[in-house]
């Protein structure tokens, strides 16, 4: 699809076909991939409703949320005026689940305050004369997550190029996590950040605040929750089929570890962000346009559409992929971050442990203690038994 000015329209290409209002409430039921009544893709005309009001159940775990989508909201729209065209760079091109909930949370905020979103890329595909063709003009957004440091290199190398790229145009960088390992790779991220005269950097935790300000003086700083509670409230995947799901790390950010012998006494399931085969199926499928245009490079500009309708149906599946794993338990125990924002959203009782860089704890600390099924365990052991506790409680209640 084109849009008036003869480039591809991202928004009209997710929303084709969608209802044009969001439910008053969430169906009784998950929404899978490419059902155009997923919370993930179906948006509000501008003025129709806003994020405080109906879109979703005011039920009292669920207040916490509405406070922080109102608080997010109005940062986002005092950044980006109703009618701003954007360019939303780094797409999550993986199967990392959270990284797909915070990009599909982003383009519900976006939408929600009348943001038209007109080029979308990943590191791999991005282009520079297809971001001028499509966005001439108009603020470039860097998708948010936990990559703002040196501990994944490429996302930040990316990151740094854009802002060396581009210093004739507003840069937001959406809520993100500093971590920073090495005095060299700060001093790198300092010299292409500090020459940009117009950076914002929203910050999704307090702690960054200050290093923000002295590390990268010359940027705008804000505090903005995390934007994966664009999402809403979600719904769980049928009934639980174990007392714990255990959605731990495997990665260069796991503190906890995997020995779960605490948890030997409960009917538990140990795993992290997986789809099962069937999705890994579709995964490969939505990633030909990507990959048609990385190896014909000449055919991209042609495939644009199609590779920005691919990114929409690979994070729905992690979405869907990541509400299924963690619906299999009663209790969820995690080392992720997005697991705890996940369990957050559906309402599901969630013991969560920080990670290596501490933002699971900084996090919770800062907002998601509000929400009152999730709370922090100390270690694997303490994680158990406050599991116990739970599921001894639910059966009493039973």
């Amino acid at each position: 699809m084109v849009d008036s000015r003869g480039s591809p329209s991202f928004q009209s290409l997710h929303l084709n076909g969608s209802p044009q209002a969001w439910p008053s409430q969430v169906a009784a039921r998950h929404h899978g991939v490419g059902d155009p009544t997923h919370p993930a893709i179906v948006s509000a005309p501008s003025g129709e409703r806003s994020v405080s009001d109906e879109r979703h159940p005011s039920i009292d775990n669920m207040n916490p949320l509405l406070a922080l989508q109102s608080d997010a909201t109005k940062i986002l729209s005092s950044l980006l005026p109703s009618g701003t065209h954007v360019a939303l760079l780094d797409f999550p091109r993986h199967q990392n689940a959270g990284d797909s909930f915070i990009w599909l949370g982003t383009l519900m905020y976006l939408k929600e305050i009348g943001v038209s979103v007109d080029y979308v890329a990943d590191v791999h595909c991005f282009d520079i004369a297809d971001l001028r063709r499509c966005v001439p003009t108009g603020p470039i957004l860097i998708t948010g997550g936990g990559n703002f440091g040196d501990r994944w290199t490429e996302h930040q190398n990316f990151r740094e190029m854009l802002i060396t790229s581009f210093p004739d145009r507003q840069i937001i960088q959406l809520p993100q996590s500093l971590d920073f390992e090495s005095k060299d790779g700060l001093e790198k991220a300092q010299i292409a950040l500090n020459g940009h005269p117009d950076l914002t950097i929203l910050l999704r935790q307090s702690v960054d605040m200050a290093r923000a300000k002295e590390w990268f003086p010359n940027s705008e700083h804000i505090f903005c929750p995390d934007l994966a509670l664009g999402l809403g409230k979600l719904e769980k995947n049928g009934q639980a089929a174990h007392d714990v799901v255990l959605l731990l790390r495997e990665d260069s950010e796991a503190v906890a570890g995997r020995d779960v012998a605490a948890f030997s006494e409960l009917e538990y399931k140990l795993t992290d962000w997986h789809l099962d085969l069937k999705s890994q199926f579709m995964w490969h499928i939505y990633r030909l346009p990507e990959n048609i245009a990385r190896v014909l490079p000449i055919s991209r500009p042609h495939l644009l559409n199609a590779i920005q309708w691919s990114y929409v149906k690979a994070a729905n599946l992690n979405l869907r992929g990541g509400i299924k794993t963690v619906s299999m338990g009663r209790v969820l125990v995690t080392d992720r971050l997005h697991g705890m924002f996940l369990g957050a959203l559906l309402g599901l009782p969630t013991i969560a442990i920080d990670n290596a860089n501490g933002k699971v704890l900084g996090i919770f600390r800062d907002y998601l203690n509000t929400f009152t099924h999730v709370e922090m365990a100390e270690s694997l052991d303490d994680a158990a038994r406050r599991a116990k506790s739970i599921l001894s409680s639910q059966f009493s209640n039973n």
